[in-house]
């Protein structure tokens, strides 16, 4: 399902944009 995994890679961009800022 190509579907699932965009979302899935849009979720850990997110995810990861979130720990950078919990980071700076």
């Amino acid at each position: 399902v190509p579907e699932l995994g965009d979302d899935i890679e849009q979720f850990m961009e997110v995810a990861r944009a979130e720990h950078w800022i919990e980071l700076a």
